[in-house]
């Protein structure tokens, strides 16, 4: 991988989409939820049980805790890349090539949690209106293959790299 100098990687135009993709989901969440609140009932599913149904109700106004979740967390680990990829914090025994990899692996990261957060604000709208039952089993399928493809294909790589040092 020659896109990276010794003490800061460069960036490639796949980080800068997938950086893009991560802030446009984030903004698709916030208009989900903004267009959505004001045609909520005065009572919305706050908590999902393992079969996707909801077992636990809130004021309307609860709408809002997603997204600023999924804020926060999208503006921590944009930081934490950013820290990343500034400082050689992580000792000198990792290289250039495995720092893109954990950079990499925290955009996919960032990415699946919204995408997950923002199928989830957008059943917990169509159920308030009645016009779902329920989240389903699919979602905790979707979620543990959203987080965990991405991260053991990276993972593995960064296996490959220390084998090959060796």
């Amino acid at each position: 991988m020659k896109v990276m100098s010794e003490k800061r990687i460069h960036l490639l135009k796949t980080d800068k989409i997938l950086e893009i993709i991560s802030w446009v989901f984030l903004l698709g969440i916030w208009l989900i939820t903004i267009i959505s609140f004001q045609t909520l009932p005065d009572k919305i599913p706050t908590h999902f049980n393992f079969e996707g149904i909801a077992d636990n109700f809130g004021g309307k106004n609860e709408i809002f805790t997603l997204p600023v979740i999924a804020t926060i967390l999208t503006i921590g680990l944009t930081i934490l890349n950013k820290y990343l990829n500034s400082s050689n914090n992580l000792g000198e025994r990792n290289n250039s090539e495995n720092l893109y990899i954990r950079t990499r692996i925290i955009k996919f990261l960032k990415i699946a949690i919204l995408v997950i957060f923002g199928m989830i604000i957008f059943h917990t709208v169509e159920i308030a209106k009645n016009e779902s039952e329920g989240l389903g089993r699919w979602l905790l399928i979707m979620t543990i293959l959203l987080t965990n493809i991405p991260t053991l294909y990276y993972l593995n790589k960064l296996r490959v790299i220390k084998s090959t040092k060796k």
